[in-house]
Order: structure tokens, then sequence, then C-alpha cells
């Protein structure tokens, strides 16, 4: 599982519907369907129902997106971390 797997399917959950997360992350329809299938297959359940209003979570689904949301979140705050840091250290060399 990849960082942007987690991306692609909370952006699904989120919008409940392929071409519209697809559109927001700027990628295919037929390549998000992909990832999810991917997902599906590593976890060896079905993440979404899919009927005419769109997608709905299955109960794995939801809770993949529990994780998805804490991983994602923490991933964010460990760029800004490292990235405050070389600020930080840039600043302590430039006063020397």
């Amino acid at each position: 599982m990849e960082l942007y797997q987690l991306r692609q399917f909370q952006a699904a959950a989120r919008h409940k519907n392929m071409t519209r997360a697809a559109s927001e992350l700027c990628i295919a329809q037929p390549a998000l369907s992909k990832t999810i299938h991917k997902l599906e297959e590593e976890f060896g359940a079905q993440l979404f129902i899919r009927n005419k209003k769109g997608l709905e979570c299955t109960r794995q689904g939801e809770i993949l997106l529990e994780y998805a949301d804490r991983i994602l979140a923490l991933s964010e705050d460990a760029a800004r971390a490292v990235s405050e840091s070389l600020e930080i250290g840039r600043a302590s060399c430039r006063e020397r």
C-alpha cells in the first residue's frame, strides 16, 4: 500500500463518485478504478459498493478510510516538521 493509493481511496470515498474524485486528483478515471481494485485485492475485501448513486463505503472501506485519514495527516505533519527543521537549520547557519 502506497500513500498515493490512500489519497486516491480517500478522494473516492469523499466524493462518492469515481469521476469527480479522478477529476480532483487530475488522473484518468480508469487509473483510479485500477488503484481501488488493487487495494481491494491487497486487503481481500470490497471497499465500495457501486450503485446508481455512485459509491458507498463498505464497513471495511469505512475502517480503511479512518486509517487513511490518520496516515495521510501524519504524512503531512512529517513533511511539515522536516521542512521546518531545514529552515531552522539554515537560519542557524546564517547566524554563525
